[in-house]
């Protein structure tokens, strides 16, 4: 499993949904490396994009996707509920895909909303906490055998 920068996407037409913490950044980080930010242009040219977070912190959420232009889920509701889509704005006609870097949640959200699941290896922050580093290695082996 590679991280999101490394990885080559070949998806054309789609809606993407696309995690933030531990996928494009580490958990609370809120700038994109040059590497993810080449990936993530890339993806966007022929494709929409639609930022997910779960983080209570919004206004880092909306902050990274007005710097990036797309959209975001701001709504109430959180990834793995399908109610998220009920919350924006996309082409309902376009093939769904879910990139993120947890099974239990950015895996379940993609089965909830009958979307394709890419997942990608953590972002770790250098200021990460324990309990979540330990729950990153019960999701990767545990969780991602059920989704």
């Amino acid at each position: 499993m590679k991280f999101f920068s490394q990885t080559q996407w070949n998806l054309k037409n789609c809606v993407i949904f696309l995690d933030v913490d531990g996928t494009l950044v580490g958990e609370g980080g809120s700038k994109l490396d040059k590497a993810s930010l080449k990936a993530f242009s890339k993806l966007k040219k022929n494709n929409t994009l639609i930022l997910c977070s779960n983080s209570p912190k919004k206004e880092r959420t909306q902050k990274l996707a007005e710097q990036l232009n797309v959209d975001w889920t701001k709504g109430s509701h959180k990834k793995p509920h399908k109610e998220v889509l009920g919350e924006l704005k996309f082409p309902k006609n376009k093939k769904k895909v879910m990139i993120g870097n947890l099974f239990c949640i950015d895996g379940r959200f993609a089965k909830n909303i009958s979307a394709q699941f890419f997942p990608v290896k953590t972002v770790v922050s250098p200021h990460e906490a324990w309990p979540n580093k330990f729950f990153y290695i019960i999701d990767r082996y545990f969780f991602s055998l059920w989704i």
